[in-house]
């Protein structure tokens, strides 16, 4: 399946509208492969982040972080919750040191 069918798929009670080309085009730009870990700074609901989810699949993982804590809840009880799928409600200077990711993106915290 790809991106654009996942996110009408994910999103089934909106209409398609230009988010969704946007989305799209960004997950496509970040070169994803699967195995890969990504961090989503600024993750807000997860949307995007399932999407990257989808795209990292079999082993990769996605941890996705918001200073939201309202939003986190949704991400978590939504249906953005993927088993390969972290959220946290946290700050990015907060995150341990040891972690390592392959691709870290702002997709809507530099908007």
């Amino acid at each position: 399946m790809n991106n654009t069918k996942f996110y009408n798929e994910f999103r089934k009670n909106e209409k398609p509208n230009m988010r969704h080309a946007q989305i799209h085009r960004h997950v496509i730009a970040l070169g994803l492969k699967q195995n890969m870990n990504v961090l989503d700074v600024g993750c807000g609901e997860g949307i995007v982040s399932a999407m990257v989810a989808f795209n990292v699949l079999p082993k990769g993982k996605v941890l996705g972080i918001d200073t939201s804590e309202g939003r986190i809840e949704r991400a978590n009880s939504g249906d953005s919750k993927r088993s390969n799928i972290t959220f946290k409600c946290m700050e990015f200077t907060d995150l341990p040191d040891e972690k390592v990711f392959d691709v870290i993106m702002f997709n809507d915290v530099l908007e």
